[in-house]
């Protein structure tokens, strides 16, 4: 199984970013799920993580997920110079990223938006989302 980013389909900071991940990835080993997805639902009750859990992107690998800035700097991992650099802010400790993380999560609603409809693919990535 390719690697997968489970992200909150309805909040608009969350759609942006993966526009940017498809435009500014290095190849398509990325697939996408929102969060109410049932393959996502499926793969949070798995790793013990609360179906209901919107407040973070989720990196699934195949045998564990990874949320918060972990997930984000795992994401950036993909993208292309000079994108991919940001994955080496994993040297600072999570207990100084994840409050960051957190403090957008909170309030990207009120900054940036919710959409009353999920993203939708172009037909063209398709094959890139799990939408069941």
């Amino acid at each position: 199984m390719k690697p997968l980013l489970l992200f909150d389909g309805y909040c608009l900071l969350c759609q942006a970013s993966v526009h940017f991940i498809l435009k500014n990835e290095r190849d398509d080993s990325l697939q996408f799920a929102p969060l109410h997805a049932e393959i996502s639902q499926k793969i949070l009750s798995e790793h013990g993580l609360d179906t209901n859990y919107v407040d973070s992107l989720v990196f699934y690998n195949g045998k564990e997920c990874l949320v918060k800035s972990d997930a984000a700097l795992m994401a950036a991992s993909y993208l292309k110079l000079p994108w991919s650099i940001l994955k080496f802010l994993g040297v600072l400790p999570k207990f100084l990223r994840d409050p960051v993380y957190d403090w957008i999560a909170k309030n990207r609603y009120r900054w940036f938006g919710k959409d009353t409809s999920c993203l939708l693919p172009t037909p063209e990535l398709e094959n890139r989302f799990h939408q069941d």
